[in-house]
């Protein structure tokens, strides 16, 4: 009750988004307070300024801490000099794996699937599949289970496990192009949860448009690094 979790997606530092705007969106959200800060994938473009993004991430004030999950720019950019990145900060990296935070007398549990790199054959869904229940495997039923996964469309293979509470994901920019909250692609994409709040079963969804662009324009879907409060139902 009253966690304050904040998501921070899609950055994509480079020729857009420079790490002074991560600073400045880090200072932005100190004044929010929030209890722990989720990444979920494509931080940074541009190699040389990686570890210099975890660094400013690792040191975001949130009593509960910083978590990252994989988005598919790690891939690209090269994962094994990612994977070092990480390494060399406290911010634990969640791939096909959680893990249980205590907060108060409850207990968040927290999991991170992995990226597919590419979601288009039927072996790249099996995989976000895979990963999705491997992420979640440890999960108790007393716990409120949060996945972060950089694909949306694990909110199809969550649900049906039952307990997965929230699934927190980026990776569409919501197209950039949004009318009245929404995506204008949603009605020719309805399976690809593109940006804003979703449901299925009782797991709930929340696609950011993240905080970078591919290209330095947007209509009606501005950048976000939203905030989430918790309420019991």
């Amino acid at each position: 009750e009253g966690l304050k979790i904040l998501q921070i997606s899609d950055m994509h530092i480079g020729p857009y988004i420079q790490l002074s705007d991560l600073e400045d969106l880090l200072a932005r959200a100190a004044d929010l307070a929030p209890d722990i800060i989720l990444v979920t994938g494509d931080i940074c473009d541009h190699k040389p300024d990686y570890l210099t993004a975890l660094r400013l991430l690792e040191n975001a004030p949130a009593r509960l801490g910083v978590y990252a999950s994989l988005g598919n720019h790690e891939y690209i950019r090269g994962i094994g000099r990612v994977r070092r990145h990480f390494d060399k900060t406290t911010i634990p990296l969640l791939v096909d794996e959680g893990l249980s935070i205590p907060v108060g007398d409850a207990t968040l549990y927290l999991g991170g699937a992995d990226d597919p790199r590419f979601l288009r054959s039927e072996k790249s869904y099996q995989r976000l599949q895979h990963s999705v229940e491997k992420a979640v495997a440890d999960a108790s039923s007393e716990a409120f289970t949060l996945l972060m996964s950089h694909r949306s469309q694990a909110l199809d293979y969550a649900a049906p496990l039952g307990g997965v509470d929230l699934i927190l994901a980026g990776h569409t920019h919501g197209f950039q192009f949004g009318l009245g909250g929404r995506s204008i692609f949603e009605p020719f994409f309805p399976q690809s949860y593109i940006w804003g709040h979703y449901q299925k079963e009782n797991t709930q969804l929340y696609t950011t448009a993240g905080v970078g662009h591919w290209l330095p324009f947007r209509f009606g879907c501005p950048p976000e690094a939203p905030l989430f409060t918790l309420h019991s139902a």
